[in-house]
């Protein structure tokens, strides 16, 4: 598992950092499909309640990137009690409205504390 995925915890509740930041192309679809994983194992073990931080600043999407997101946050819906974004910003921020209507769970935010406040509340 890549160094751009770990756990972390606030306020007693464990949270998913994920680092997409300065990613482009094939690297960045390279880290969403192991997030995927760390999700698939959280599954298989009946977890239901994740939370995830995941930071997109300096991030380059593409279409081919943006199925692959879009596939992943319809496939996380049913497990996820929150996902909050950073560094989401100019086109970005289209795709997050569109990322919304799938999975409504998602929502940015300026900085990490706001993030972890907002997640251990959902």
């Amino acid at each position: 598992m890549s160094d751009r995925i770990k756990t972390i915890f606030y306020k007693g509740k464990e949270i998913l950092w994920v680092d997409y930041s300065n990613l482009k192309g094939e690297e960045y679809i390279k880290i969403i499909n192991e997030f995927r994983s760390k999700i698939d194992e959280l599954v298989a073990d009946g977890r239901s309640d994740i939370r995830c931080i995941v930071d997109g600043t300096n991030s380059e999407t593409s279409p081919a990137v943006w199925k692959v997101q879009l596939d992943f946050a319809k496939y996380l819906k049913p497990y996820m009690n929150g996902m909050a974004l950073l560094g989401v910003e100019g086109l970005k921020k289209f795709f997050l409205e569109t990322g919304r209507k799938v999975n409504p769970k998602m929502r940015a935010f300026d900085t990490i504390e706001e993030a972890k406040e907002w997640l251990v509340n959902q």
